[in-house]
Order: C-alpha cells, then sequence, then structure tokens
C-alpha cells in the first residue's frame, strides 16, 4: 500500500551565483550573485555555478525531492540531486545549496534550475538567460555605455 507523504516541500527563493561558502559563525556568503542575465563576452564558455534555495515545508514526515539543471535550447540536463527532506515540524523554513556545478556554454540561450517532489513532473524555479555581451539590449546597460551616447562630462 502506497501512503501519500504528509509534507509539502515550496522552494521559496533561488539565488544564482559562483559560489556559496559558510562562514565560522554558520552565516552564508553568497559570492557572484546573477540578478538578471548570465552575460559572456564569446562563446564557447565555461563556468562554475552554485544555487542557493529557501524553502518552506508545511506537515510532518518525509518526502523524496529533486532538483535538476537544464540547459537550453535542447534541453540538457547538466546535472541532478536527488535527496529524502524530512521535517519534525508542522511548519518550518530552512535553505540549503549545492555548487560547484561546471558548464559548458556553447551558444546563447537559457539556464534553469527546476523541482520536483516525489517523482511529479518538473517545476521550473528559476531561469536566467545567457547572452553574449553585444547581444544584450542597449537600453539595460549604463547611459554611458549606449551606443551612440555622449560620454559623461564633469564640469
Amino acid at each position: 500500500m502506497n501512503v501519500e507523504p504528509n509534507i509539502e516541500i515550496k522552494p521559496r527563493y533561488v539565488i544564482v551565483c559562483d559560489d556559496v561558502r559558510v562562514e565560522d559563525n554558520g552565516k552564508l556568503i553568497l559570492i557572484g550573485v546573477y540578478s538578471d542575465e548570465i552575460l559572456f563576452p564569446k562563446f564557447p564558455m565555461a563556468i562554475s555555478l552554485a544555487f542557493w534555495i529557501e524553502f518552506e515545508s508545511i506537515g510532518v514526515g518525509e518526502r523524496q525531492c529533486e532538483y535538476r539543471v537544464v540547459l537550453n535550447p535542447g534541453e540538457v540536463e547538466i546535472t541532478k540531486i536527488a535527496g529524502t527532506f524530512g521535517s519534525k515540524k508542522e511548519r518550518g523554513k530552512g535553505s540549503f545549496s549545492f555548487g560547484g556545478i561546471g558548464i559548458q556554454f556553447q551558444q546563447p540561450g537559457s539556464l534553469s534550475l527546476q523541482f520536483r517532489g516525489d517523482g511529479k513532473d518538473w517545476v521550473e524555479l528559476v531561469s536566467k538567460n545567457v547572452l553574449k555581451f553585444s547581444d544584450q539590449p542597449t537600453a539595460s546597460l549604463p547611459p554611458a555605455l549606449q551606443s551612440g551616447s555622449a560620454p559623461l562630462e564633469i564640469t
């Protein structure tokens, strides 16, 4: 008889960065946070990424959880992390991170982190466009760097 776990895991926030480190006092240091796109001067390019995830749990028990990193175009699965999450409290919050994921980008596209519990459908938690500097819309560049802008003059 298969019994449904009595716990729900809800990922709340995800930060994509270069590395996550832990201080002696237990605080986290997030290094090289990507707030919007991941920009490269050329392709192919290789980097190592990390992910920090804050989640909420509702209910007591255990649940199988999986996370995977997918590269597009092509839905290429870069890595998958699986494990059992358990909680003894009715409501709780927590976080975890994983990193050191080497990724070779051959061309512009996107990168996403996806989650699923108990083998259900994958849900996208975060997606980052991967672009070449010259592909970035000039409107998102500082005015001094937009083509056709006059250099900044201080008088």
